[in-house]
């Protein structure tokens, strides 16, 4: 439920950090960033008040901090190198190379920046604009937006953010197939700068619970740039709003899709495959998910992907 995930989230960020600190006071050496302790206080967010302890001794003392394997990623595609080869410099021990690199993608962000830790790990380097919108404080929101009124149906939280999926249970309807139907809402957030908080609805499929997410003009999603609390709560309340009036237009677009016959349902799901460039082992997923349900028509291609995507994990499976 909601609770048991802010607790985990909250668990979570104990062991999490932020350094907002002057570029020029960084060192790298040997793939490591060594900053000022000073910079270091416990995971502090922009919507509610620190703890203005510090994580990592006092003073003038200095903090060693590796990069995540994400941090890496994140760092590569910014100065679009490929994020193997700096993994495989960092192996070989090119220690001249990667500083190098390391060194040009904190100066990109000019004076001052923002480094998000997790124990001695940077998970993110971002601009010192970037804004704090925790995980916690989104769920905490969202709580007392829906009162205790929905049922999480599926959560994925790390680290990095999490995703959320939850229903109404009053929200229901048997759809055109003759199934049941319950109305939701899908919550999303990165707390590394991979993508904006998000709230949206979503359509589950009780007979093979799948989840469709629904793209609506009244969704939300804000990049972590020039947001408040404010703007959040309006946000997230608009976007709770439009899920439960989606419920009363979303009977009628599958019976439209239901109507809409496909030919070759194999070779339509190739043709998505490919411009999604799924790998061959999903696509066959995908397939073998066809099978189970072989509607030949738009509604039976679109269930065929969706039950694939149960199989993913993250992002992954929300974007599928």
């Amino acid at each position: 439920n909601w609770n048991e995930i802010l607790e985990g989230i909250r668990k979570q960020d104990e062991v999490k950090g932020d350094a907002v600190v002057r570029t020029e006071e960084i060192k790298v050496d040997q793939g490591q960033i060594i900053v000022p302790s000073r910079a270091i206080i416990p995971f502090k967010s922009d919507f509610r008040n620190g703890t203005p302890s510090r994580l990592f001794g006092s003073g003038n003392d200095e903090v060693v901090l590796g990069l995540t394997d994400r941090a890496v990623t994140q760092m590569c595609g910014r100065l679009e190198i490929p994020p193997r080869y700096m993994k495989r410099k960092m192996d070989e021990r090119a220690w001249s190379v990667v500083d190098t690199i390391i060194r040009d993608d904190l100066d990109r962000h000019g004076q001052r920046l923002l480094l998000r830790t997790i124990g001695t790990q940077i998970r993110a380097v971002l601009s010192e604009k970037y804004v704090r919108l925790n995980d916690a404080d989104v769920v905490s929101d969202v709580v007392e937006i829906v009162q205790g009124r929905t049922e999480v149906r599926w959560g994925h939280v790390n680290t990095d953010g999490m995703w959320v999926k939850a229903t109404f249970p009053d929200l229901r309807f048997t759809g055109p197939d003759g199934s049941d139907y319950f109305v939701g809402m899908i919550l999303g957030n990165s707390e590394v700068g991979d993508r904006s908080v998000s709230c949206g609805p979503f359509i589950y499929r009780k007979v093979c619970t799948n989840d469709m997410v629904i793209v609506h003009a009244d969704a939300f999603e804000h990049r972590h740039i020039y947001v408040d609390r404010v703007q959040l709560r309006y946000g997230l309340k608009k976007a709770i709003a439009a899920a439960v009036r989606e419920g009363d237009t979303f009977a009628d677009q599958i019976q439209m899709a239901m109507s809409e016959s496909i030919e070759n349902p194999l070779d339509v799901i190739d043709q998505i495959a490919r411009k999604a460039r799924y790998s061959k082992e999903l696509t066959d997923n995908v397939k073998k998910s066809f099978a189970v349900e072989p509607m030949p028509n738009k509604w039976g291609v679109a269930n065929a992907l969706t039950r694939a995507a149960q199989d993913l994990e993250g992002d992954r499976r929300v974007e599928m």
